[in-house]
């Protein structure tokens, strides 16, 4: 388990994303990029704040690669997401998002 490694891997995927709207299209975040950032989410440790903050960018990177026109997600991206969702929601929340994701999933074969 990681504490504090999200946040370091979204940043990272942040600084790529600007590096290449600057010109440098040989570090544009793929797919492999996203799914390390969910996978460092779905790896977080600590209490229940922290566990959310780990979900709350898991979701935004997914978010940014759903919202890719070349990009789709896969077993790497849905796989540590489903995890993320079970370490940080319960009940009512953890139902909704675990039916919206697995729709998604599903779309995307």
């Amino acid at each position: 388990r990681s504490r504090g490694k999200a946040e370091k891997a979204f940043g990272m995927l942040l600084e790529m994303e600007m590096m290449a709207k600057e010109g440098n299209n040989s570090v544009a975040p793929d797919a492999f990029a996203f799914g390390a950032v969910i996978k460092a989410c779905a790896r977080t440790s600590g209490n229940q704040q922290t566990k959310r903050k780990a979900l709350r960018i898991a979701l935004e990177a997914f978010d940014k690669l759903r919202g890719s026109s070349h990009l789709s997600g896969d077993s790497m991206t849905y796989d540590p997401l489903f995890t993320t969702i079970g370490n940080a929601s319960k009940g009512q929340e953890y139902t909704k998002l675990v039916t919206q994701v697995f729709k998604l999933c599903c779309g995307d074969g």
